[in-house]
């Protein structure tokens, strides 16, 4: 279990991010970032009072051939979703992959995921 001083920090911090001041912002991202890495947790697991605002999603991305995804591609996504605070699953007989986590989150991950792909 996490100690309450550590919670209370991560939020305060968390509430930062969405100052109007973008280098304040930027900088309470940054640092609640390695908050969470710090401590091993997601965001998801930092309880709030406005759980509504949160904007979660999940995305699906779409296989264009009706084989499996070679595993090494699925090591990428899962190192890259880790990397970004967000999840991905295997869905279809791991022809598709779903992302999960904040928007934007999801929203960087996948662009990484896929422009990584189609480099190799």
């Amino acid at each position: 279990m996490v100690d309450e001083k550590i919670l209370d920090k991560i939020r305060k911090v968390a509430a930062l991010t969405t100052s109007s001041n973008q280098g304040e912002a930027a900088n309470a991202a940054a640092m609640l970032t390695a908050l969470l890495l710090k401590h091993n947790l997601d965001i998801s697991q930092i309880p709030t009072e406005a759980k509504a605002t949160d904007n979660f999603t999940r995305y699906d991305t779409n296989s264009t051939t009706s084989q499996a995804l070679p595993s090494w591609k699925i090591n990428l996504a899962w190192a890259i979703s880790r990397a970004n605070l967000t999840r991905v699953v295997l869905t279809n007989e791991h022809h598709t992959l779903a992302w999960m986590g904040r928007e934007s989150k999801v929203e960087v991950a996948e662009f990484i995921w896929f422009t990584t792909c189609a480099d190799l």
